[in-house]
């Protein structure tokens, strides 16, 4: 593992960064974020592979144990996935599913299959699973314009 701090202006105390080998996380590098909550002793942890855009779209959910498709709201995105809100309970972590969306600007949806990775109450994050090269850089250029969370 490798880390360093750097001090952005804005954020004050330091902003400690920790690169996870593959050895150390499941597969890929994974960039582990850690700055401590102002007024407590706690520190919170970020770690994902790729950074999150904040964003607003509707996605359909298809396919694993749902009987039925359900819709909702996707409210970041990244190169390895998404976080979408649902109402807890309706899915649980590790099934797989279809997801279908159109990113801003776009005509054609994308659809691809992805894994529910974790829930924190209404917020569930999915990791693509068969995302193509084309669909990677057509979500790349969409975050480009995006603000990152």
């Amino acid at each position: 593992m490798t880390s360093r701090k750097f001090y952005p202006n804005l954020l004050k105390p330091p902003v400690s960064i920790a690169i996870l080998s593959p050895a150390e996380s499941d597969s890929l590098p994974v960039w582990s974020v850690f700055m401590p909550q102002l007024g407590t002793a706690a520190n919170w942890k970020i770690a994902r592979s790729f950074p999150r855009f904040a964003i607003d779209l509707p996605v359909t959910l298809s396919g694993g144990k749902l009987v039925s498709v359900i819709s909702a709201r996707i409210v970041d995105i990244g190169l390895g996935g998404v976080c979408v809100i649902l109402p807890a309970g309706e899915i649980r972590p590790g099934e797989r599913m279809q997801l279908e969306f159109a990113l801003p600007q776009t005509t054609s949806p994308i659809a691809l299959m992805a894994k529910l990775k974790y829930v924190v109450e209404e917020r569930h994050g999915f990791q693509f699973l068969t995302i193509t090269p084309e669909q990677r850089e057509r979500i790349r250029r969409a975050c480009e314009k995006l603000s990152i969370v």
